[in-house]
């Protein structure tokens, strides 16, 4: 048995470079020394070929994939990016009287929309960043936070879709409200309302519609409103049809965007597994 390991020693390359804190061993000594301490005795062979043949690894050691974290690195670089982009536009539309009036979003239920996109924007660019560091760092706790973020959100995804399959005459009502406070916008004479009404008649003609829910009744005492008299649907039905059409591609939306989370979720606990086993 010494002559065989005689022979190992002498075709060894160049030990590995790796060497514990405190400790006179290479990398796959420590490894042997360990199991051969812990009482293995079928060990003792990869204990002294460890010792006099350090060269040779004898056991593969676990390390984190480099595609697997670069590739983590990358997508939530974009990520991180795409939240940027959004809460940039959503501040600069929520603090600039010249964003808010060449969007017409100045109206109290569209500015709480824009305080909805900035916290979205916020949560995107937070999780985006512990992606990426959580990656490059092989941070174990950075790579948890990012892991329990997207949780929070599948979950929170999940619950909308269960109250809304739930809710959904409800839901229906609470749209045709909030589309019907917009009756004192075609009736208003401020700067911001004849703005709102502006774009309204333009809509009327692309969609052959006229007022709200109430037709010309809408406009109340301002001019221009419902031009075309033959027209008999009104323009909140339109879009609320509108919504109700378009629910396929919401809720396909909505899949992928689960299914991107999931991903997400599964990659970083692979590489906190790796670097926990590291």
């Amino acid at each position: 048995m010494f002559e065989l390991i005689r022979i190992f020693s002498l075709r060894t390359s160049t030990p590995t470079s790796y060497q514990g804190k405190g400790s006179g061993l290479e990398l796959p000594q420590r490894v042997c020394c360990r199991k051969y301490l812990e009482g293995n005795s079928s060990k003792r062979f990869c204990f002294f070929l460890a010792v006099l043949a350090p060269g040779i690894k004898t056991e593969k050691m676990a390390g984190v994939s480099s595609c697997m974290k670069y590739s983590m690195f990358f997508f939530n670089f974009l990520f991180w990016v795409c939240g940027c982009i959004i809460l940039g536009v959503s501040i600069w539309l929520r603090v600039s009287k010249s964003g808010q009036g060449e969007t017409n979003i100045d109206t109290g239920s569209l500015l709480a929309g824009v305080n909805v996109l900035i916290a979205v924007g916020s949560i995107i660019m937070v999780l985006g960043f512990l992606g990426c560091c959580g990656a490059m760092k092989e941070s174990q706790c950075m790579l948890l936070l990012f892991f329990i973020g997207l949780l929070a959100i599948l979950l929170l995804q999940i619950v909308a879709g269960i109250l809304g399959a739930v809710y959904k005459s409800q839901a229906k009502d609470t749209l045709k409200t909030s589309i019907n406070s917009y009756t004192a916008n075609l009736q208003g004479n401020s700067p911001a309302d004849r703005e709102f009404q502006k774009t309204f008649r333009e809509f009327e003609k692309e969609n052959k519609c006229c007022g709200l829910f109430k037709g010309k009744e809408d406009w109340g005492t301002t001019k221009g409103g419902c031009e075309d008299g033959n027209v008999t649907k009104f323009c909140g039905d339109v879009i609320i049809d509108f919504f109700e059409n378009n629910m396929i591609i919401v809720m396909g939306i909505a899949f992928g965007l689960a299914f991107i989370e999931v991903l997400g979720m599964v990659f970083s606990m692979s590489l906190y597994c790796q670097i926990q086993r590291k």
